[in-house]
C-alpha cells in the first residue's frame, strides 16, 4: 500500500517516492535506521558487538584475527572476520554529500578505525535473522561496531555507530552504565528524524528514505495519525531538523532511564502514558525500547542515574543547538 501525499513540491515529491518505493518498510522498523533492501536488514542498532567476543580476547585486526585457527577457541571465532571501514562497500553515500555533519562522523570514524564483524561463508551465519540475534543480545560498547550480513554498509549505519562510538570514548567507563548506554543510544536514534529533515527535497532517491520514512509511517499510523499529520511531522523535520533531533533524543532517553527502574507493569505503564503528549511521541515504538530496556537492566554496571551522563544530557537540553554542541566537543 502506498500513502497519499498532498504536501507541495519538493516534500511530497521526496516523500511520496520514498513511501511509494520501499514497500511499507521493515514491518514497522526498529530503533535503527531500516536499511537498503538486500543485501541489509533491519537490525537495531544498539547492540552491535557481541560480548562475548571481547571477553575471550577478540582482536580488532584482521590480521590479528585470522591467524592461529588451530585451537578450538580459534575455531569457533573464525566464525566473524573483522573488517575496517576502508573494506566495506559504503552504499547511499551520495544523499548524504550535502550534509556536513556526515562527512565529520565519517572522517573521525575513519581516523579512528572503527571495526566490523562479517560472518564467513561457512559459518553459514550470513543472514539477516542470525546477525539480528548476535546484534541484539551479545552487544557492548567496545571496539567492533556491528555485526554485518556482508561486506556492505549504508551511510546511515556509519553515521549510527559513529555515534556509538564517539559517546563511548565520550563518557569512558560511564559509557557501560544503564544511563551511558541509553544516552548513546538516543543520541544514534534520533540522528535519524535529523537526516530525515536533511535528505526530504535534497535526496529524493535516497535508500534512507525509502526505507526509514515508511518505516516511521507505520509507527506514526499504529500510534494514531494519520496521513496529512504525518506529512506535517516530516515536514517539521525538513523545517527544524536540530530541533526534532533533540527533541526525539529526549523523549527517548527520557522514556528509556524511567522504565529501567520501574518496579512493576503498573508504573512502566504509566511511565509510556506520560509520554504520549510528547511533540515526537508518535516515533516512540519506533525504535527497540524492550530491547533498550531490558539490556540496560541486565548488563548495565550501574542502573542508578549517572551524574556524569545527566549532566551532559542536561547540557543538551539547554543548548540552542544540541547537535552543533556535540559537533564541537567530539568532533572538533
Amino acid at each position: 500500500m502506498c500513502v497519499a501525499v498532498s504536501l507541495p513540491f519538493p516534500l511530497a515529491a521526496a516523500l511520496g517516492v520514498a513511501l511509494a518505493s520501499a514497500g511499507r518498510g521493515g514491518g514497522g522498523g526498529s530503533f535503527l535506521h531500516p536499511t537498503t533492501s538486500a543485501p541489509q536488514i533491519n537490525v537495531p542498532r544498539m547492540f552491535v558487538a557481541s560480548r562475548s567476543f571481547m571477553a575471550a580476547g577478540f582482536c580488532t585486526h584482521t590480521e590479528d584475527w585470522q591467524e592461529g585457527q588451530g585451537s578450538s577457541h580459534d575455531a569457533a571465532m573464525s566464525n566473524l572476520i573483522a573488517r575496517s571501514l576502508a573494506e566495506l562497500t559504503l552504499v547511499d553515500e551520495g544523499s548524504f554529500r550535502h550534509v556536513g555533519l556526515y562527512r565529520e562522523l565519517k572522517r573521525k570514524m575513519t581516523a579512528c578505525d572503527l571495526r566490523f564483524l562479517v560472518p564467513t561463508a561457512a559459518s553459514r551465519l550470513d543472514r539477516p535473522d542470525a546477525v539480528t540475534l548476535l546484534n541484539l543480545a551479545f552487544w557492548s560498547p567496545d571496539d567492533v561496531a556491528e555485526v554485518l550480513v556482508d561486506e556492505v554498509l549504508t551511510a546511515d549505519q556509519l553515521a549510527h555507530n559513529a555515534w556509538h562510538r564517539l559517546a563511548h570514548d565520550a563518557l569512558g567507563d560511564h559509557a557501560r552504565t544503564a544511563d551511558g548506554m541509553l544516552f548513546a543510544e538516543s543520541i544514534a536514534s534520533a540522528f535519524d528524524v535529523y537526516l530525515v529533515g536533511r535528505l526530504v527535497g535534497h535526496a529524493p532517491d535516497s535508500e534512507f528514505l525509502e526505507t526509514q520514512v515508511p518505516a516511521m509511517h507505520d509507527a506514526a499510523e499504529a500510534a494514531g495519525l494519520d496521513d496529512a499529520a504525518f506529512e506535517g511531522l516530516v515536514a517539521r523535520m525538513q523545517a527544524e531538523p536540530e530541533r526534532s533531533f533533540e527533541e526525539l533524543r529526549q523523549l527517548l532517553f527520557d522514556t528509556a532511564t524511567a522504565l529501567v527502574p520501574a518496579v512493576d507493569i503498573h508504573q512502566a505503564a504509566a511511565i509510556l502514558a506520560s509520554a504520549t503528549s510528547h511533540p515526537m511521541a508518535a516515533l516512540l515504538h519506533h525504535y527497540e525500547l524492550p530491547t533498550w530496556v531490558l539490556y540496560a537492566r541486565a548488563y548495565g554496571s550501574s542502573t542508578t542515574p549517572c551524574d556524569a551522563v545527566r549532566a551532559l544530557d542536561h547540557e543538551l537540553r539547554e543548548a540552542t543547538d544540541s547537535l552543533a554542541l556535540l559537533e564541537a566537543r567530539w568532533l572538533g
